[in-house]
Protein backbone atom coordinates (compact mmCIF):
# COMPACT_ATOMS: atom_id res chain seq x y z
CA UNK A 1 0.00 0.00 0.00
CA UNK A 2 1.12 3.59 -0.35
CA UNK A 3 2.41 5.64 2.62
CA UNK A 4 -0.18 8.05 2.32
CA UNK A 5 -2.75 5.64 2.50
CA UNK A 6 -1.28 3.62 5.58
CA UNK A 7 -0.69 6.93 7.50
CA UNK A 8 -4.74 7.86 6.59
CA UNK A 9 -5.84 4.92 7.56
CA UNK A 10 -3.37 4.74 10.77
CA UNK A 11 -4.65 8.73 11.61
CA UNK A 12 -8.25 7.23 11.05
CA UNK A 13 -8.36 4.35 13.14
CA UNK A 14 -6.76 6.17 16.07
CA UNK A 15 -9.61 9.35 15.89
CA UNK A 16 -12.11 6.05 15.94
CA UNK A 17 -10.43 4.57 18.98
CA UNK A 18 -10.48 8.23 21.22
CA UNK A 19 -14.11 8.61 20.58
CA UNK A 20 -14.84 5.21 21.20
CA UNK A 21 -13.07 6.03 24.85
CA UNK A 22 -14.30 9.51 25.59
CA UNK A 23 -17.88 7.73 25.27
CA UNK A 24 -17.24 4.91 27.41
CA UNK A 25 -15.22 7.16 30.16
CA UNK A 26 -18.55 9.41 29.60
CA UNK A 27 -21.15 6.89 30.31
CA UNK A 28 -19.22 5.07 32.90
CA UNK A 29 -18.90 8.73 34.70
CA UNK A 30 -23.03 9.41 34.25
CA UNK A 31 -23.46 6.01 35.22
CA UNK A 32 -21.38 6.53 38.49
CA UNK A 33 -23.64 10.58 39.57
CA UNK A 34 -26.55 8.01 38.97
CA UNK A 35 -26.07 6.73 42.47
CA UNK A 36 -25.11 10.07 43.94
CA UNK A 37 -25.96 13.17 46.72
CA UNK A 38 -26.19 16.25 45.48
CA UNK A 39 -24.17 19.09 47.73
CA UNK A 40 -22.83 22.92 47.14
CA UNK A 41 -19.41 23.57 45.25
CA UNK A 42 -17.74 26.76 45.31
CA UNK A 43 -16.12 28.95 42.53
CA UNK A 44 -12.70 28.67 42.96
CA UNK A 45 -11.39 29.93 39.52
CA UNK A 46 -12.99 31.06 36.00
CA UNK A 47 -11.27 30.39 32.93
CA UNK A 48 -11.68 32.66 29.77
CA UNK A 49 -12.21 30.59 26.86
CA UNK A 50 -9.31 29.15 25.11
CA UNK A 51 -8.61 29.65 21.13
CA UNK A 52 -10.96 26.57 20.27
CA UNK A 53 -13.17 25.76 23.47
CA UNK A 54 -15.64 26.57 25.73
CA UNK A 55 -15.00 28.47 29.11
CA UNK A 56 -14.88 26.56 32.07
CA UNK A 57 -14.93 26.79 36.07
CA UNK A 58 -12.69 25.18 38.83
CA UNK A 59 -15.36 24.20 41.38
CA UNK A 60 -13.85 22.68 44.78
CA UNK A 61 -16.26 20.71 47.69
CA UNK A 62 -15.76 19.16 50.74
CA UNK A 63 -16.78 15.56 51.50
CA UNK A 64 -15.51 14.00 54.83
CA UNK A 65 -13.53 16.60 55.71
CA UNK A 66 -11.57 16.27 52.09
CA UNK A 67 -11.39 18.96 49.32
CA UNK A 68 -11.93 17.57 45.77
CA UNK A 69 -11.49 20.17 43.09
CA UNK A 70 -12.88 19.74 39.28
CA UNK A 71 -13.12 21.34 36.29
CA UNK A 72 -16.41 22.26 34.54
CA UNK A 73 -17.33 23.46 31.25
CA UNK A 74 -20.05 26.27 30.50
CA UNK A 75 -20.41 29.44 30.88
CA UNK A 76 -19.62 31.43 33.82
CA UNK A 77 -18.69 34.17 32.74
CA UNK A 78 -21.48 36.04 35.12
CA UNK A 79 -20.32 34.69 38.56
CA UNK A 80 -17.71 35.72 40.60
CA UNK A 81 -15.22 33.76 42.67
CA UNK A 82 -16.74 32.69 45.59
CA UNK A 83 -20.13 32.24 44.22
CA UNK A 84 -21.89 28.84 45.51
CA UNK A 85 -23.08 25.55 42.54
CA UNK A 86 -25.27 23.05 43.24
CA UNK A 87 -23.24 19.84 42.43
CA UNK A 88 -23.91 16.33 42.29
CA UNK A 89 -21.11 13.97 42.96
CA UNK A 90 -20.77 10.11 42.89
CA UNK A 91 -20.75 7.65 45.89
CA UNK A 92 -18.18 5.41 44.71
CA UNK A 93 -16.09 8.00 43.78
CA UNK A 94 -16.50 11.36 45.73
CA UNK A 95 -13.92 13.06 42.67
CA UNK A 96 -16.64 12.41 40.33
CA UNK A 97 -18.87 15.31 39.99
CA UNK A 98 -20.76 17.86 37.66
CA UNK A 99 -22.67 21.26 38.26
CA UNK A 100 -26.46 20.47 38.53
CA UNK A 101 -27.81 24.17 39.11
CA UNK A 102 -25.82 26.49 38.45
CA UNK A 103 -28.21 29.47 39.14
CA UNK A 104 -28.80 28.33 42.72
CA UNK A 105 -27.83 31.49 44.35
CA UNK A 106 -30.49 33.60 44.66
CA UNK A 107 -29.07 36.75 42.92
CA UNK A 108 -28.96 34.19 39.62
CA UNK A 109 -32.37 33.03 39.42
CA UNK A 110 -33.90 35.46 37.22
CA UNK A 111 -31.07 34.01 34.51
CA UNK A 112 -32.96 30.69 34.65
CA UNK A 113 -33.87 29.81 31.54
CA UNK A 114 -37.10 28.29 31.30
Amino acid sequence: MNQKIKTMLFLLGFVVIMSLYHFWEEYHRNEMLKIGNETFGVIVSIDPPPVHGSPSAKIAYTIKHKKYVFDEDGSFSFMELGDTVLIRYALKDYSVAKVVDKYYMKKYKYLREE
